[in-house]
């Protein structure tokens, strides 16, 4: 018997399991690199409006539902294949190489785009609205999504410790949410509350119209608010899911995008010293003169 053959083996194993692990972190970073480059060229080259909107969230905090009442209460149809088409997500796009700055051009005013990027890397011109919904409902919405669509696996007390240390997609909502509540003193920017918009939504909506310049009758928003409810939403869910043909290849299945649109169920799921800790969590980042992100993130 040759002793040195499963010697030799483990050897190469490792040395290939080694050369899988580096040429995988190369992948992310050259990955990265290119995105964070498409961006910056495409930032460079966009040309902002005054008119622009741009939705912007945490995920899972209302930025579909906020994209499709403003492209209904801009008189918009449903003859679209997604939601993308009529309001495409501003970054992500660029980043993917999906269209351009140029491209972007051709779209009528008022563009509304959607975001989940911190204020400083959006444009100076334009209305921003930022949806905020309370962290522990994000936080189990957040790992329904994770499990739906990013093939994850874990329970949701492995995920939520995730969530508390800015280790998810998109980092930390502490940092996302108090760095936009900073600058909600601009006049561009509007705060929005997901609780109101689910439970007083002509009031909230009128508000947000009211920010926008909008005149809107109280029929329009009768009608809004029954277009946009949730199981009218949930019936035509592919055009906002965002997985593709191309996702679903991979394994991944649509009907999880659109999950119940009520609020409260953080409190329901998680434990008191859960709470604790994601108390804890918010008042550090509200005592934190400086707040930074790591741009890359958002490019996803």
């Amino acid at each position: 018997m040759n002793i040195w053959v499963p010697w030799v083996q483990r050897l190469a194993d490792q040395g290939l399991a080694g050369a899988e692990k580096a040429f995988s972190v190369a992948q992310t970073t050259t990955g990265d690199a290119l995105r964070t480059v498409r961006f910056l060229r495409g930032r460079q080259r966009f040309q902002a409006r005054d008119e622009d909107i741009y939705v912007a969230t945490y995920p899972r905090s209302g930025t579909t539902w906020l994209q499709y009442i403003l492209h209904l209460l801009k008189g918009g149809a449903d003859d679209f294949t997604h939601l993308s088409e009529v309001s495409p997500w501003w970054e992500r796009c660029m980043a993917l190489g999906y269209t351009s700055a140029e491209r972007f051009e051709l779209y009528q005013s008022p563009r509304v785009f959607k975001s989940h990027l911190p204020r400083q890397w959006l444009p100076q011109k334009g209305r921003f609205i930022y949806s905020v919904r309370d962290g522990l409902d994000v936080a189990v919405s957040y790992h329904m999504l994770y499990r739906s669509h990013l093939r994850f696996s874990g329970d949701f007390s492995e995920f939520y410790q995730r969530f508390l240390n800015g280790e998810v997609q998109y980092g930390s909502w502490f940092k996302h949410v108090e760095g936009w509540r900073r600058v909600a003193h601009e006049p561009n920017v509007q705060l929005v509350s997901y609780e109101d918009l689910q439970h007083n939504f002509v009031d909230t909506v009128a508000n947000l119209c009211r920010f926008l310049g909008w005149s809107v009758s109280p029929d329009k928003l009768t009608q809004v608010e029954a277009r946009a409810s949730f199981p009218a939403m949930k019936a035509q869910e592919k055009k906002f899911d965002p997985i593709t043909e191309t996702l679903m290849h991979q394994g991944l299945y649509q009907g999880h995008f659109l999950r119940q649109g009520t609020s409260g169920e953080g409190k329901a799921v998680v434990t008191e010293a859960m709470r604790a800790k994601f108390e804890a969590a918010c008042s550090v980042y509200y005592a934190h003169p400086e707040i930074e992100f790591d741009l890359p993130a958002f490019l996803h």
